[in-house]
């Protein structure tokens, strides 16, 4: 599969996800909201993975030196901060059509900065200016 074909499938499962996220904010409480839905995926994601292991007869290659082990957690608590902290953005009343461009026009910015210091990727006029233009257009939606 190419990846942009599984960038699009990432798109359709965030965005349900974002939805849903909205939609129980309005009169749930968004950490055991968060854990039921993060203990969810981690069941969903198991079975991708005994299935990927039946199927393709895939084997177990994770590096689970120290070093990579506390960069899963980190990524794992990062994960579950960001549910609650989506879902408490929702219940104080924002707008879903705001909240949403906000924060993943934020990620763009975040992950093009990192991408280019941390990552030594190369970022071409064209992308940097799509990455001003996002900025202006979240700041053209967040002005009353």
């Amino acid at each position: 599969m190419n990846w942009l074909i599984y960038c699009e499938l990432t798109i359709v499962f965030y965005g349900i996800h974002d939805v849903i996220l909205k939609h129980l904010s309005v009169n749930t409480n968004a950490v055991l909201s968060s854990i039921i839905i993060n203990g969810t995926a981690s069941i969903g994601i198991l079975i991708v993975f005994v299935l990927d292991m039946l199927i393709n007869k895939s084997k177990i290659a994770l590096n689970t030196n120290t070093g990579n082990l506390i960069w899963l957690v980190v990524g794992g608590l990062s994960l579950g901060f960001a549910t609650i902290t989506f879902m408490k953005a929702f219940s104080m009343g924002a707008n879903f059509s705001i909240v949403l461009p906000l924060v993943y026009v934020g990620i763009i910015v975040l992950s093009s900065i990192l991408g280019y210091f941390f990552f030594m990727e190369n970022i071409s006029l064209k992308q940097f200016s799509g990455i001003v233009l996002s900025v202006v257009g979240m700041y053209l939606l967040i002005q009353k």
